[in-house]
């Protein structure tokens, strides 16, 4: 007969917790790469025709004290349109700070027709302190398999905006080697459906280097 492996519960289950808190929250590099899998919108109002289309995309970001840029490139896989964003930030945490953003007429080649913009927008490129206020939610593996029994282990931090309980924006870090894993956004502005509540949009991304 085999003992049960005792399952932590109470003030042990608080302990294993904090235990595993990371001294500080994660700092983004002042450049970065990455390649994203964006799933699909869920039940929100989403502009594509074929809304639960997953997209493979890159992420090309750039920090600096004079100007910050983003620029995102998104090939949807069952549409087999591509779509390229750039966005700037101009003069960081300055009075003088603007924020625009270009629609960039391009093919996955890099062949470019044309640019369009600079269009005012409300989006911030993320700097290197963004995750500052972050608060720390636990430590445990995503991507467990039958291969890979013990996952890849991760710190999970929490974005949660104004308004009601139970929103927010669940970003994953790899323990090993503290690169951006996985994002999980669930606020206002992407809902849930009441009659079956779950999370609607998902965005997972590869390694970020």
């Amino acid at each position: 007969m085999t003992e049960q492996y005792p399952i932590l519960a109470g003030p042990s289950l608080d302990a294993e917790r904090k235990a595993n808190k990371p001294d500080r929250p994660p700092r983004l590099p002042a450049a970065w790469t990455a390649t994203v899998l964006l799933s699909s919108f869920g039940v929100s109002d989403s502009p594509l025709r074929d809304p639960s289309q997953l997209i493979v995309g890159t992420i090309e970001v750039s920090l600096a004290a004079a100007e910050s840029w983003m620029r995102v490139a998104l090939y949807l896989t069952q549409n087999r349109r591509y779509y390229e964003f750039l966005f700037r930030t101009l003069h960081p945490d300055n009075d003088t700070e603007s924020r625009h953003w270009y629609w960039i007429d391009s093919n996955p080649e890099g062949s470019i027709g044309n640019i369009y913009g600079p269009f005012p927008t409300t989006l911030r490129v993320p700097g290197q302190d963004f995750f500052a206020d972050a608060q720390w939610g636990n430590s445990y593996p995503l991507m467990c398999t039958d291969r890979n029994k013990q996952g890849t282990q991760c710190d999970h931090w929490l974005f949660p905006p104004p308004g009601s309980p139970g929103h927010g924006s669940w970003y994953s870090f790899r323990r090993d080697t503290g690169n951006l894993f996985r994002i999980l956004v669930l606020d206002s502005t992407n809902p849930v459906d009441a009659s079956n509540p779950r999370l609607v949009f998902h965005r997972q991304s590869a390694d970020l280097h």
